[in-house]
């Protein structure tokens, strides 16, 4: 159990929380010691740089390093990148939390800081306990719902497929007939095709370097390598059949970031001028085709993981097994009747 005592060391009033007698006399033997340290002026975002290109970068996949790179640029240098490393205090890591809009970032925000300040200490540039250990920091709650793309809207957008450029109908059937990520879809090829068992083996993925399309077969994780159906109403739209080439292209070649951009913006118009409301995202037809998985009631939870590719089956069960209310109620009912049909059983 956490206890706090006001003390005043070196002049400075503030209050500390300690779990023991111990941890308190350490804690001033600590502070009193660190005021005595030569203050480094390294500021925390060159050295979090150095630290993440030194000792991080080469145990990351792929997807993880632009996780850590975003998380870095976005949510931690802007606020506390141009403070010297040894002058960072638990109000710094609490202002870094306090920025965050959701809760979806902030344990692996927390974590690189928490990280960094470790190596700092290490390399002695900063003498005091690690803040991000400090009991007062409050995390943010909030959570950013994924929400699917309407159903209004998906209806408008199956309907308005046979009137759309033939790019750009493939970009989408691809995304909605699959339920893979945008980057999955973009590694394609023709050849990935079964057609005697109309499936699709999705195992490589574009990522986007400086614009430039990066081709990998180093998947998301073990189970993104999998194996989905087509669907019979779909497969005319990717077009004529080749032997080979990825299938979502320009001019033979994988998408750059800024052709990809300007495909979809172009198909986003065109459906919003069918009537489409919400603008969406590639990401959010995936979640389309989860909810519509998990909703039919047909596809148990460890099957609908697999379809979508996911390693840790609590993902699926926490962001997209989000059955409506309709059939929760349908559940209930049914699970009544059976409960009635055993009683009655009992009775005879």
């Amino acid at each position: 159990m956490h206890r706090r005592q006001k003390l005043t060391i070196n002049g400075i009033t503030q209050w500390r929380s300690f779990d023991s007698i111990q941890d308190l006399v350490d804690m001033v033997a600590a502070a009193v010691k660190a005021e005595k340290q030569p203050k480094s002026d390294i500021l925390f975002g060159d050295y979090m740089e150095d630290w993440y290109h030194r000792y991080k970068e080469r145990d990351l996949n792929p997807d993880t390093r632009e996780g850590y790179k975003s998380i870095m640029k976005v949510h931690i240098n802007p606020v506390i990148g141009q403070i010297p490393i040894s002058d960072i205090t638990v109000a710094d890591v609490q202002k870094v939390m306090d920025g965050l809009k959701s809760a979806s970032y902030a344990k692996q925000t927390k974590s690189i800081i928490n990280l960094v300040m470790n190596a700092a200490i290490a390399d002695e540039l900063y003498h005091h306990p690690n803040p991000t250990k400090d009991a007062r920091i409050i995390m943010p709650t909030a959570v950013k719902k994924r929400e699917p793309v309407d159903g209004d809207d998906m209806r408008i957008i199956i309907d308005t497929l046979p009137n759309m450029k033939a790019e750009q109908a493939k970009l989408l059937v691809m995304l909605i007939m699959t339920g893979c990520r945008r980057g999955e879809a973009l590694g394609t090829r023709w050849e990935d095709i079964d057609w005697a068992t109309k499936t699709i083996h999705l195992q490589r993925v574009v990522r986007f370097r400086h614009n430039r399309p990066d081709v990998s077969e180093k998947m998301k994780s073990r189970a993104a390598n999998r194996t989905v159906s087509l669907w019979d109403d779909f497969i005319p739209y990717l077009g004529e059949r080749q032997e080979s080439g990825y299938i979502i292209n320009s001019n033979g070649e994988p998408l750059s970031e800024t052709q990809y951009r300007r495909r979809w913006n172009a198909l986003i118009k065109v459906l919003q001028r069918a009537g489409v409301e919400n603008r969406f995202t590639a990401h959010q037809l995936r979640h389309s085709y989860a909810t519509v998985a998990a909703n039919s009631g047909n596809i148990p939870p460890k099957v609908l993981q697999g379809m979508l590719g996911h390693a840790n089956f609590q993902t699926t069960m926490n962001i997209y097994a989000d059955f409506d209310g309709e059939k929760i109620r349908e559940g209930s009912h049914g699970l009544s009747e059976e409960y009635a049909r055993f009683t009655d059983k009992s009775c005879r």
